[in-house]
């Protein structure tokens, strides 16, 4: 572990609150995408940051009568726990993985956080993003000549579209009714740990690409496969841009892929299917790297459903997709 951590007093479960202030009625339609945007950044973020803890196990603690913050229970996955004691995982992983994207703030160390990042950023890409110290830190230079240090841990989650995708959910979607005035979050008990987010900040979070480099020598690779794949995010509405899917079971990586499959697109959008988190795809996938200096770009396609198995036992709730929850 690196210096990121917090001298935390060592638990079994992380108590994370996510509260919007100013209203206190959120629509289902709302939590759900809310929830979903939450728990992939915080489950992505630690898998980027501490690849060997394995998953983090999430569940919400029943709302209090009255109130309307979201409460998170954090915990490593058992299976991982006596790994957790030699390496430095289990707790102190997630605490730091919070601190690193900018849920909560760091009582030990200073740095500029991922949300701190995007917000100076205001969706525009860098002009530059230059190492320094061998690595261990950047340089980012912004669209107004701004020059903002940051972290190896930040670099790292910056680079990865699915942790800012869905920051721009969590902090989007909380505003959409007039009389919100504020999101906070932190962990229980610990006020010091409180990062607060008003509707004139939200408007700065938003994606900011990472700068191209320039083409110059580019090695470009690709490959066609057959792989099976779980959905967790897209459209059943029959389009076919930014879907992101769990490639390898319940612990493998989440890719983003781009539908082409006309015949099953057609599918979705007459409800003839409609996927769920635990439903498997056989696709042919086609995978293409583009490799200029040391950055490394992926686009991914599928080009064919090849067969597409429901979950036993699904639940009776809607689809884990649908047109109002489209990244």
């Amino acid at each position: 572990m690196d210096d990121r951590a917090v001298a935390v007093e060592e638990s079994e479960v992380v108590d994370f609150v996510y509260s919007i202030g100013g209203d206190s009625n959120l629509d289902l339609n709302e939590l759900i995408p809310i929830l979903q945007a939450l728990g992939e950044v915080i489950q992505e973020g630690h898998r980027v940051l501490s690849p060997e803890a394995g998953e983090i196990q999430i569940s919400v603690k029943p709302f209090e009568t009255g109130s309307f913050p979201i409460e998170l229970l954090l915990s490593p996955d058992a299976q991982y726990a006596l790994l957790a004691a030699y390496n430095a995982g289990g707790v102190a992983a997630i605490i730091a993985a919070l601190e690193t994207i900018g849920l909560i703030k760091s009582k030990v160390h200073k740095f500029v956080s991922l949300l701190e990042l995007l917000k100076k950023l205001k969706g525009q890409p860098p002009q530059e993003i230059k190492p320094i110290e061998h690595g261990k830190k950047f340089v980012v230079k912004g669209h107004d000549n701004q020059l903002t240090e940051i972290n190896g841990p930040v670099q790292n989650v910056y680079n990865n579209p699915i942790i800012t995708d869905n920051l721009t959910i969590i902090y989007g979607n909380a505003f959409q009714k007039p009389n919100r005035d504020k999101v906070q979050s932190f962990i229980k008990g610990d006020r010091d740990s409180v990062v607060e987010v008003t509707k004139e900040m939200a408007s700065d979070i938003k994606e900011a690409p990472m700068p191209e480099p320039p083409e110059v020598n580019p090695e470009v690779t690709e490959h066609t496969n057959v792989v099976f794949l779980n959905p967790k995010r897209g459209s059943f509405e029959g389009e076919g841009d930014q879907w992101s899917f769990r490639k390898g079971g319940k612990q493998g990586e989440i890719i983003k892929a781009n539908i082409k499959d006309q015949s099953f697109l057609d599918k979705l959008g007459s409800g003839e299917y409609r996927l769920n988190g635990g439903d498997v795809l056989k696709v042919q996938l086609h995978e293409k790297q583009r490799v200029v200096g040391s950055s490394i770009r992926t686009t991914n396609e599928i080009v064919k459903v090849l067969d597409y198995k429901e979950a036993p036992n699904r639940p009776t709730q809607r689809p884990l997709f649908d047109d109002r929850q489209v990244d």
